[in-house]
C-alpha cells in the first residue's frame, strides 16, 4: 500500500497470475518455425525458377544470335561447298559455303561445333605456284591437284552448342543444333534460302 496525491492505493497481487506456460511457448516456437520454413521453402523455389529462366533465356539469345549471323550468311552465300543430303537422318554436321560479302576474292565460310563451341573460319584456297591468287576450292591446276587450304580466321561465335545438322529439300537449307547449360537444353532449328 501507498499513497499518491493523499489517497491510499492499495494493490494486491494474485497469486495466481504468472508468465506464460511451457506449452503456450512450445506452441509459439513451433508456428515461427513453420513459418521460417515456408518462407526459406518458398525463396528457394523462387531462387531455382529464377535461375532455370536465366539459363533458357541465355540459351535461347546464343542460338539466336548465332543462327542469325548464321543465316545471313548463307542467304548471301554464292555458292554451298557441302553437299548436303535431303534428310535430317543424313544431316552434315558442318557446312562451307562461300563468302557472299566480300566478292573481291573468293573466301569461305566453314561453321563447325569444336567440343561445346560453335566456331566460324573464314577458309582460302590457293596453289603453290600462286599463293596471292584465292581460287574456288574444287579448282584443279595442269596436274589435276586440288588447291591448298588457308586458315585466315577461325574464332568462335557461341556457347553451349551440343552438335550441328544440316540438310536441304527443295533449295531450302535446313540448319538445327541443340543448346545444353547446367542440365538445361533448348533445341532450335532454322530454315534458309541461299542466294545460289
Amino acid at each position: 500500500m501507498f499513497y499518491f496525491l493523499g489517497k491510499k492505493i492499495e494493490l494486491k497481487l494474485n497469486s495466481q497470475q504468472s508468465g506464460f506456460t511451457l506449452m503456450e511457448i512450445i506452441v509459439a516456437v513451433s508456428i515461427f518455425v513453420v513459418i521460417i520454413m515456408i518462407s526459406g521453402s518458398l525463396y528457394v523455389t523462387a531462387q531455382r525458377s529464377y535461375d532455370f529462366s536465366q539459363d533458357k533465356m541465355e540459351l535461347v539469345q546464343n542460338g539466336r544470335v548465332a543462327f542469325d549471323r548464321l543465316s545471313r550468311e548463307l542467304r548471301q552465300s554464292v555458292d554451298i561447298a557441302t553437299p548436303l543430303a535431303s534428310s535430317s537422318n543424313e544431316a552434315e554436321e558442318e557446312i562451307l559455303f562461300q563468302n557472299g560479302h566480300d566478292l573481291s576474292e573468293i573466301t569461305y565460310v566453314f561453321y563447325y561445333v569444336h567440343n561445346t563451341d560453335l566456331r566460324r573460319a573464314k577458309l582460302a584456297y590457293y596453289f603453290d605456284e600462286e599463293p596471292d591468287v584465292y581460287v574456288k576450292y574444287n579448282s584443279t591446276d595442269e596436274d589435276d591437284d586440288l588447291p591448298e587450304q588457308e586458315v585466315l580466321e577461325d574464332k568462335i561465335v557461341a556457347e553451349h552448342f551440343t552438335g550441328l545438322e544440316f540438310w536441304e529439300v527443295e533449295d531450302l537449307v535446313h540448319a538445327s543444333t541443340t543448346l545444353r547449360r547446367g542440365g538445361r537444353q533448348f533445341r532450335l532449328n532454322t530454315g534458309i534460302y541461299s542466294r545460289n
